[in-house]
């Protein structure tokens, strides 16, 4: 096999071993993440999420001679001792294997992606614009955010009838700030840095996707008290009808309202706490980088 596959192959393996690390420990973390003001949670969680791949990434690139190979120490195979790469044949099945699961993975997410963008093109051709809103022709109930670049807010003249301008202003406060906050790129992100375990990582997800609800509905309450927010929270709920979530849309209310409501009448963490965290998850990637690239070049070895 070519190096570069071997270096693929490599990428994968380590990629896949921390992710199971991640979930592993997860369940450790979540309290402190959700001890952080809502926004900086979210922050916090995707680059906590996109760790596995770059690590994995750098410590493959160390261990196949990058940098000069300065973190290998010396060690004999016969008669050679002198830092190397290791000299590995990957099973060619083994890495076809791997490839044809995460590309299945890779190739469902992007699909769902596209059919988003499809759906997103027809709602265009039916709506109208008002100002910054695009208005669907439907008695349906319906306000979301779409798209990852340029994302559109989009409400039915169903929900326009049915909430008071009041209402409509909380509403609009949160849907602006998903756009702002580019929340639904934020979400396709983690779905990629997460795609080898995605299966087993969908509730990492949904705890990226409920702290941008809690960031957005507190941006909410910089138009209206926070007992009126979670009250527009729970009305738009029960007007809603439930439907399959699209990668790239955000919805006022569609799940998680409970939680929501909850953290909208809980006393608001202190914003700030993004900065020593990722500090520390920056410490504790250049702790493992730095103990790992010899650990890794002895274990692919043993391995193959």
């Amino acid at each position: 096999m070519t190096l570069a596959l071997e270096a693929l192959s490599q990428w994968l393996l380590v990629w896949t071993l921390l992710l199971i690390g991640l979930r592993l420990l997860y369940p450790l973390l979540r309290p402190a993440l959700e001890r952080l003001h809502p926004a900086d949670g979210a922050v916090v969680r995707l680059a906590l999420y996109v760790l596995p791949w770059a690590l994995s990434g750098l410590l493959v690139w160390a261990v196949n001679g990058g940098a000069g190979g300065l973190w290998v120490q010396p060690h004999c195979h016969g008669d050679e001792c002198q830092p190397h790469r290791p000299d590995i044949i990957y099973p060619l099945v083994l890495l076809v294997a791997a490839l044809s699961a995460w590309g299945v993975l890779a190739i469902y997410t992007l699909w769902r992606s596209w059919q988003a963008h499809r759906k997103a093109r027809h709602l265009l051709m039916l709506a109208r614009r008002e100002g910054d809103w695009w208005v669907l022709p439907t008695s349906a109930p319906l306000v979301f955010t779409l798209g990852f670049w340029r994302c559109r807010l989009f409400v039915s003249q169903g929900l326009l009838s049915e909430l008071s301008p009041r209402a409509l202003d909380v509403v609009a406060a949160h849907e602006h700030a998903h756009r702002y906050r580019a929340d639904n790129l934020r979400t396709f992100l983690a779905t990629l840095a997460l795609l080898p375990l995605l299966p087993f990582c969908l509730s990492l997800r949904e705890d990226l996707k409920l702290g941008h609800e809690k960031a957005c509905d507190l941006a909410a309450c910089q138009r209206a008290d926070a007992t009126f927010v979670a009250q527009t929270i729970v009305d738009v709920t029960r007007l809603q009808q439930p439907e399959a979530n699209a990668l790239d849309a955000s919805f006022f209310a569609r799940c998680h309202t409970r939680t929501r409501v909850q953290a909208l009448l809980a006393p608001i963490p202190a914003t700030g706490g993004r900065t020593r965290a990722l500090a520390f998850m920056g410490f504790c990637a250049l702790v493992l980088f730095t103990l790992g690239v010899d650990s890794l070049h002895h274990g692919l070895e043993w391995l193959w």
